[in-house]
C-alpha cells in the first residue's frame, strides 16, 4: 500500500472506538497485538531486504514466542491466521525453511517456560493444571448467550463507521489483488474472523487483533472514494 493509505489506515485506528478505550487499559490485548503486528512487519522486511532476513525472520519469531509471555494460548490465534501466508507463499519467501524464525519462536519462549519451571516449583502440577485449565474453560464455555454471529453484529457495532468502508476496501482488494501481500491484507483478517467466530467464548476485546485490519482496508475504500470525488471535482471544473 502506499504512503497516502498508510496515513490514511493510521489516523482511522486510532479513532476506533474500542481499539481507543483499550489503548487507555493496562490488558495484555494491545501488547500482543503489537508482537503480532510487530512480527508481520519483520516478514515483510525479510522479504525486501533478503541480505537481512536472518535478523528479520528472528525478530518474527521472538515476537511470537513473547507473544505467549503476554497472552497465553491467545498468540496462536494469529500465528495460523498467518499460515496462509507462510506457507502458500513459502515457494517465494521461504520463511519456513529459515531456522532463525524458529530459533526466535524457542528465545521469545524462554520466559514463559522458565516462570512455569518456578511456578511449578513452589505450587506443584497445580499450576501447570490451571493453564491447561483456562484454555479449556475458554474453549468450552459460551459467555452472555453470545453466539457464533456475535462478531457479525458487534465488529459493525464498534468499529463504526469504519466497518463498513473496510467492507468497501475488501471487496477492492479483492478485485484487485495487491501482488504478494494479499493473504495478508486479506487472509489473514478472514481466517482470525472465522476463528474468533467458530470459538466458543465470544466478547469484544478479542476481536481487537482485527481492528488494524478494518482500519487498513477501510483506508484502501476511502482512498478510493477520495479518487472518485476529485475524478468527478476536476470534471466539474472542466
Amino acid at each position: 500500500l502506499n504512503k497516502k493509505v498508510a496515513w490514511l489506515a493510521a489516523a482511522i485506528l486510532s479513532v476506533e472506538f474500542l481499539w481507543l478505550q483499550y489503548c487507555r487499559l493496562g490488558t495484555p490485548d494491545v501488547p500482543m497485538i503489537f508482537l503480532v503486528l510487530l512480527a508481520i512487519w519483520s516478514l515483510l522486511k525479510a522479504e525486501l531486504y533478503h541480505q537481512n532476513r536472518f535478523f528479520y525472520s528472528l525478530i518474527a519469531g521472538l515476537s511470537f514466542g513473547l507473544g505467549f509471555l503476554v497472552r497465553s494460548f491467545m498468540i496462536f490465534l494469529p500465528i495460523v491466521a498467518l499460515l496462509p501466508y507462510l506457507i502458500w507463499e513459502n515457494r517465494r519467501h521461504k520463511h519456513l525453511s529459515n531456522p532463525m524464525l524458529y530459533l526466535g519462536f524457542v528465545l521469545g519462549l524462554i520466559p514463559t517456560f522458565s516462570w512455569i519451571w518456578l511456578s511449578w516449583q513452589r505450587y506443584g502440577n497445580d499450576s501447570l493444571a490451571e493453564l491447561f485449565k483456562f484454555v479449556f474453560r475458554l474453549g468450552s464455555n459460551e459467555r452472555g448467550g453470545n453466539g457464533i454471529i456475535f462478531y457479525f453484529w458487534n465488529l459493525p457495532a464498534l468499529a463504526f463507521p469504519w466497518f463498513f468502508l473496510s467492507l468497501l476496501g475488501l471487496v477492492l482488494t479483492i478485485r484487485r489483488p495487491i501482488g504478494r501481500y494479499q493473504l495478508i491484507l486479506v487472509g489473514f483478517p478472514l481466517v482470525l474472523f472465522a476463528e474468533l467466530s467458530l470459538f466458543s467464548t465470544r466478547l469484544p476485546h478479542y476481536s481487537l487483533s482485527l481492528y488494524p485490519f478494518i482500519a487498513l482496508l477501510a483506508s484502501v475504500g476511502l482512498n478510493w472514494l477520495g479518487n472518485i470525488f476529485n475524478r468527478w471535482g476536476g470534471e466539474e471544473k472542466h
